[in-house]
């Protein structure tokens, strides 16, 4: 029984007018058209009909379906519907029915108006689904009295049978905001069990048991414990740990906090009882976790920043479904890990890390659930791997480590610089690599551009095709440009006959005439400029390349 609907509330925006009321007595199978009597064929209510069922049970047959009625359920029928009422038991059936009209409390309408035919005459607009609730005893005398006033002449007082009718109105009214209360209120145990649970996400390090949770949900403890683990599928005890356990593997691995301070900020006085629990839980003692941590970094050079600080991570990404030689046997026991763009949540929880490195430009959007299956860090985005490593350093209590990388590959790069005047002095070099896609071309605005022209000084032929960071190019351009030597870099499977060497004017460069190319391996300069493993790897072969060639020179 809907009584706020799309006239509004009840009382406030509209009422009913009482027009008549029957007593209606069905024996078996008999069957009740609304307007016309026990009839086979249905007529279309003209009103409002509100059926109260008395005693015997039954049937209402709307066009929406078929509902039950039996003694003080209440069916509220809107005008237009087509209904029965049928007894399909063995005993009478008997039914209040009681016909009014819906009036809008406006000026606009007269009292004895119905709305329904000023708004939606001849409209086959959707019509507002009928209800029921089950009303009390004493509302059911009520109509009783309705009725009986009706049926007696001498009983009939329009006035009196109004007032009636108005009272039991708001006693159903009544009935049904107190079932609504009623509704309301047994939802609220679990929206405080609810709240509690969040309070813990908080409050996880304060001392709290599972009688003060009940105790704030304002049920038993009994009650609280079943619908705690029936909302989180674990009991209070275990989900208090699992919360404790979860912030003290953050502290561990993203602080240097030592074990005793970590114990108290997760809620344990003694720091030996924290070590058990936390070993019961994770399988090793905090020292040992922290000693023997899963690492996982998410993009291309995470794994070899890692490395570079002394921590192997537990997979790398493998382009080429190998690992550079620089890697080969550092990296014996690390998985090869083939990501996609979609990132396999299910296969990083299958490897079980326990601290993820990851990209705030390619991993921001799944950090909620990489978070979920370890500590996961989202790095900021940075123009080069010095930044990175700094940041790596300074997230994994690593600081100094990085800033001895960082000077060491810096010596490197110095002697590299000092050598290549001597090799290349004057000689201009382009680094070019060939994909699917075509030539590109790396200018200084590249990483690797820059580590060429700006970090080793070599010279940059003068062209307006170095201005971007990368620019797909034709053997004419290199024509154009005419370098003294080339970097070529082929991805794997692609035909080099078919991009350059068969290309007419590929035989017309100075480089190729002086044969001055230097085909590089692919895998080991694919993070070139990215890492300073890759960097010096490529570097060392570059040297080796000219030195090489320059002997050659000599001999000839």
């Amino acid at each position: 029984m809907n009584l706020e609907t799309k006239y509004g509330l009840l009382f406030r925006d509209w009422t009913m007018v009482l027009k008549d009321a029957v007593q209606v007595s069905l024996l078996a199978g008999e069957k009740y058209n609304f307007g016309t009597g026990v009839a086979v064929r249905s007529a279309a209510v003209s009103g409002v009909e509100l059926v109260l069922g008395v005693s015997g049970e039954g049937e209402v047959e709307l066009e929406e379906g078929i509902h039950s009625i039996r003694p003080h359920d209440l069916f509220l029928i809107e005008k237009g519907q087509s209904t029965f009422l049928v007894n399909r038991g063995s005993t009478p059936l008997v039914c209040y029915i009681i016909q009014c009209h819906r009036v809008r409390l406006t000026q606009e309408l007269a009292p004895t108006e119905d709305p329904w035919d000023k708004q939606h005459d001849g409209d086959d607009q959707e019509l507002e689904q009928s209800n029921f609730v089950a009303l009390q005893h004493a509302a059911v005398e009520d109509v009783k009295k309705i009725v009986e006033a009706f049926q007696h002449t001498d009983l009939h007082d329009p006035m009196w049978c109004h007032l009636l009718f108005q009272q039991w109105i708001c006693t159903v009214v009544e009935h049904i905001r107190r079932e609504a209360e009623s509704e309301v209120h047994s939802k609220q145990p679990d929206q405080a069990v609810q709240r509690t649970i969040d309070y813990l996400d908080e409050h996880y390090d304060e001392p709290v048991t599972v009688q003060q949770l009940a105790q704030m949900a304002n049920v038993s403890r009994k009650w609280y414990t079943v619908r705690f683990r029936e909302i989180t599928n674990q009991n209070p005890s275990d989900y208090i740990t699992e919360l404790r356990m979860k912030r003290a593997k953050e502290l561990l691995n993203l602080t240097g906090d030592s074990v005793y301070e970590i114990a108290r900020k997760v809620g344990y006085e003694d720091e030996h009882y924290f070590s058990r629990r936390f070993k019961q839980k994770v399988g090793r003692s905090p020292r040992l976790y922290l000693h023997n941590r899963r690492y996982l970094g998410t993009t291309m050079t995470a794994p070899e920043l890692l490395y570079t600080l002394g921590m192997t991570p537990i997979a790398a990404q493998a382009p080429f479904c190998e690992f550079p030689h620089y890697l080969k046997e550092s990296f014996k026991q690390v998985r090869k890990w083939e990501r996609s763009h979609v990132l396999n949540l299910e296969e990083i929880r299958r490897m079980k890390p326990d601290l993820i490195i990851a990209s705030a430009w390619q991993d921001s959007m799944n950090y909620e659930q990489l978070n979920r299956i370890a500590t996961t860090v989202l790095l900021p985005e940075r123009s080069n791997w010095r930044e990175e490593l700094r940041d790596l350093g300074e997230l994994l209590g690593k600081s100094k480590q990085a800033l001895q990388v960082i000077s060491n590959f810096d010596e490197g790069l110095y002697q590299a610089r000092e050598q290549l005047q001597t090799l290349i002095p004057g000689e201009t070099i382009v680094y070019i690599r060939l994909t699917r896609e075509g030539i590109t071309l790396y200018g200084e605005q590249s990483s690797r551009g820059s580590m060429l022209y700006r970090e080793l000084d070599l010279n940059m032929p003068k062209a307006s095709l170095f201005s971007g960071e990368g620019t797909l190019v034709a053997v004419e351009h290199l024509a154009e440009i005419q370098p003294d030597h080339i970097l070529l870099q082929m991805e794997d499977g692609v035909d080099a006959r078919l991009h350059l060497y068969n290309h007419p004017m590929w035989d017309r460069l100075l480089a190729v005439q002086n044969h001055q190319v230097y085909v590089l391996s692919n895998t080991e300069w694919y993070n070139f400029s990215f890492s300073p493993l890759a960097t010096q790897y490529a570097i060392h072969e570059m040297l080796d390349l000219l030195k090489r060639k320059r002997l050659i020179r000599r001999m000839t």
